[in-house]
């Protein structure tokens, strides 16, 4: 029979104490059998349970998953992802998705956090934010200045300190300095941890409250196994006696006799003489089979697959894609009279309904800034939006949202993609002193991706050249040929429309940003003159009442048929579509730098903004900036 496992973990320490590392007891057949009555609970638990890997290394079938068995320095550690929409915990107390004889995963280690980092790397970031490490105590602890782990922990006597779901074990989550938890923390709720800084400052982590609560995480039974012992474990009982006996006995005579006599007559003899000859003769008639044939094969297949890996493994957010085939039309993401948040379309008679409910939303008052994202590789879109001033991707239940750096302007209500690069910023360009630029989170679809600093901003905006707001944008790339004339047939743009006054005049401002293609940040914008055509428009059936309306979401289709830039209105007057071909922008037009003061609208040229149909969201008011916001799947094939 194979030797069992090794555990690390059978410790008499006690929660909260600093204790002498466990010791590494071999769990054989020799203990549970000199005592069966009293190892009968251990040997239920520990080997049946917590020997999951049985002292291998790989990925295997367990619970309807899939069990990881890695190795970290000398031992093995395991984790188990739990589904993607598991049971929500947001304290020890809280129920899990995790196996019989599994809890939240803790780290051991700075190796340890690391290795299953790099591990978890396909399952997207979100998998990893919950450790299960927790306080017995509210508010702040003296312990809280102590580095977070097992160790130091145990050292704070002045305070409650923190712990793990597995107490008896050494866990990890910063090494040298302490994380400076801010103190408003419950009792027993999870802690958030983010990037896994270094081997000093460990994690960064929030302790807010019980806010923290997941969905998505990683199970261990947080113990360590070892690889089976040949030598122990082999006959560590049986062969104490007789193998002292025969084995020095037979070993020296038969050994040294046999070894002597007919190496010396062989060796010498049929070397000498057949090595010349054949060596030349296999020397080159196998040489070109082997360099040729075989190593040909070898490579070839490992060359392809490894080019597209990286693109979708690497990525943050492993929300679902949004099914464009079914819903190719407008969509806006709403914030309904009930406090909650909806995906709705456009139908063919202009009114807005429900594609679904974003529930993943629901505690937040501030979500807005909607783009979709395309995947370039696969055709897959996906929907993104600001929630607590960070990017996150959701699909009809869930979210994941990237902990790195907040955005750089608060309340950001208007977003658009181009590429991978997401441009967001906040509609009215005021509120603090990053909003009055546009501002970018390059690389979304890589597991690290570049939110821009203030350092990065290259143009600020004058916004009384536009009525002070613009409420969102949409992409224009041009691939060759002009679609803006302004001298350039590669450009990529942002549009957007200011404030338009009803009552004094049909005419509003067309704000055209365009982005640096070396930088992927904006460099310089220009304000047009847009006059809005109505001909198209039944007043008698659908007659407008505002006397003032903002255009909430914005729409780009780019599609065998052509491309489309369209606007809703937030009054609800209808769509409207922006004429592409009257859009001419001389280079005087275009403003630059960061003394904003010196910047100007462009008195020469007139865009056209027509009317093409109604635009209704039954019993919802939507004129604060934040209560609506306008996506698209780009390709797709609009009935406007």
């Amino acid at each position: 029979a194979s030797p069992r496992p090794r555990l690390r973990g059978i410790s008499t320490c006690r929660p909260r104490r600093r204790c002498d590392p466990p010791t590494n007891r071999a769990v054989t057949a020799s203990r549970p059998t000199a005592s069966p009555r009293p190892s009968a609970a251990p040997t239920t638990t520990s080997p049946t349970i917590l020997a999951v890997c049985d002292g291998r290394t790989g990925s295997f079938p367990y619970a309807g998953r899939t069990l990881h068995c890695i190795e970290v320095d000398g031992e093995i550690v395991n984790f188990w992802p739990g589904p993607s929409r598991g049971l929500k915990t947001c304290k020890v107390s809280d129920e899990t998705s995790c196996p019989a004889g599994f809890a939240p995963w803790v780290p051991r280690s700075y190796n340890h956090a690391k290795a299953v980092l790099d591990h978890a790397d396909v399952l997207g970031r979100p998998y990893t934010e919950l450790v299960g490490v927790y306080r017995d105590s509210s508010g702040k602890s003296a312990c809280d200045k102590f580095p977070l782990n097992s160790d130091a922990q145990a050292a704070c006597s002045d305070g409650v300190p923190w712990t793990s779901v597995a107490p008896d074990e050494p866990w990890w989550l910063s090494g040298e300095e302490d994380l400076s938890v801010s103190g408003n923390y419950d009792s027993g709720c999870w802690l958030k941890t983010f990037d896994l800084r270094s081997s000093s400052l460990g994690f960064d982590a929030d302790d807010k409250n019980c806010e923290r609560c997941f969905t998505k995480y990683i199970c261990s039974t947080n113990v360590v196994e070892f690889y089976p012992s040949p030598a122990p474990t082999v006959s560590p009982g049986p062969s104490a006696v007789p193998t002292p006996v025969p084995t020095p006995g037979p070993t020296p005579t038969p050994t040294p006799a046999p070894t002597p006599v007919p190496t010396p007559t062989p060796t010498p003899g049929p070397t000498a003489t057949p090595t010349p000859a054949p060596t030349p003769s296999p020397t080159s008639a196998p040489t070109p089979v082997p360099s040729t044939a075989a190593p040909s094969p070898v490579p070839t297949t490992p060359a392809p697959s490894a080019v597209p890996t990286p693109s979708p493994t690497r990525r943050w957010w492993r929300v679902q894609p949004f099914d464009c085939a079914a819903h190719p039309n407008p969509l806006q993401l709403i914030k309904t009279p009930d406090s909650g948040f909806r995906v709705q379309e456009r139908g063919v008679d202009g009114v807005f309904g429900d594609v679904y409910d974003a529930a993943a939303f629901a505690t937040s008052n501030t979500v807005s800034a909607a783009a979709m994202y395309r995947d370039e590789a696969t055709g897959e879109h996906f929907a993104f939006a600001s929630f607590g001033n960070r990017l996150c991707a959701f699909d009809a239940g869930d979210q994941d949202c990237w902990q790195g750096s907040k955005f750089r302007s608060s309340g950001a209500n208007l977003a658009a993609f181009i590429g991978s690069t997401y441009y967001y910023t906040r509609g009215d360009f005021g509120g603090n002193k990053n909003a009055d630029a546009v501002h970018a989170v390059r690389d979304v679809d890589k597991y690290e991706p570049y939110v821009s600093t203030d350092a990065d901003v290259r143009v600020r905006v004058k916004k009384n050249l536009f009525g002070g707001s613009v409420f969102d944008l949409a992409a224009v790339v041009e691939r060759g040929a002009e679609v803006f004339e302004d001298g350039d047939v590669d450009g990529a743009y942002l549009v957007g429309l200011g404030r338009q006054h009803w009552s004094r005049t049909t005419e509003t401002r067309l704000v055209v940003f365009k982005i640096d293609p070396a930088t992927r940040l904006v460099d310089r914008y220009a304000v047009l003159r847009s006059a809005l055509d109505w001909t198209n428009k039944d007043f008698t059936a659908h007659p407008r009442v505002e006397s003032r309306s903002n255009f909430g979401a914005a729409f780009s289709y780019e599609n065998a048929a052509g491309r489309r830039v369209v606007f809703a209105s937030s009054a609800q007057w209808g769509l409207f579509e922006l004429d592409l071909e009257t859009v001419a922008i001389p280079s005087a037009c275009w403003n630059a730098g960061l003394d904003a003061s010196v910047h100007v609208a462009c008195p020469e040229s007139e865009t056209i903004l027509r009317y093409v149909g109604e635009s209704t969201v039954p019993d919802t008011d939507l004129t604060s900036m934040w209560k609506h916001d306008g996506l698209n799947c780009v390709d797709a094939t609009p009935e406007l």
